[in-house]
């Protein structure tokens, strides 16, 4: 024989199924809760992986800015201690000095020894090289393309 089901007053039954009801709603809210930590969970993780790349590309940055900061650094005391030879010339002397890197231009001096002996810059030995140098005689061509 089947044992019978007692019989259950309809408030303790109603009880019975709103504590059901709530008992499914919990478990969804907790579902969706622990579906919605398992996103930021893995987002979290994601951030953490960015910012460990970021810190090794800022620790490569700042090396670099230092190396550069040092490099800048030596320019700068290169530019000072250059300054002292960039003194414009007094009076007469520009003119000799010009008359100067003519005459050696013409001996067959070098960019570097018009440099170092006139004190003026690379760009203007090339230029009194080109104009009066050994190879600059007689070639209307040299002075054509200079004009």
């Amino acid at each position: 024989m089947i044992p019978s089901i007692p019989e259950i007053s309809p408030p303790i039954a109603f009880a019975m199924a709103a504590a059901l009801c709530v008992a499914l709603a919990v478990t969804g809210v907790l579902a969706m809760a622990r579906g919605r930590a398992r996103v930021a969970q893995e987002a979290i993780e994601r951030l953490r992986a960015e910012l460990a790349l970021l810190r090794m590309e800022n620790g490569s940055q700042s090396a670099t800015l230092v190396g550069l900061a040092g490099r800048l650094d030596g320019l700068q005391r290169q530019l000072v201690a250059d300054a002292r030879f960039a003194a414009p010339p007094q009076g007469n002397a520009g003119g000799s000095a010009f008359e100067l890197a003519i005459r050696l231009a013409r001996g067959g001096a070098t960019v570097d020894e018009l440099v170092s002996a006139c004190m003026m810059s690379r760009h203007e030995a090339e230029l009194t090289l080109r104009l009066h140098g050994a190879g600059a005689r007689g070639t209307p061509a040299r002075i054509a393309a200079v004009r």
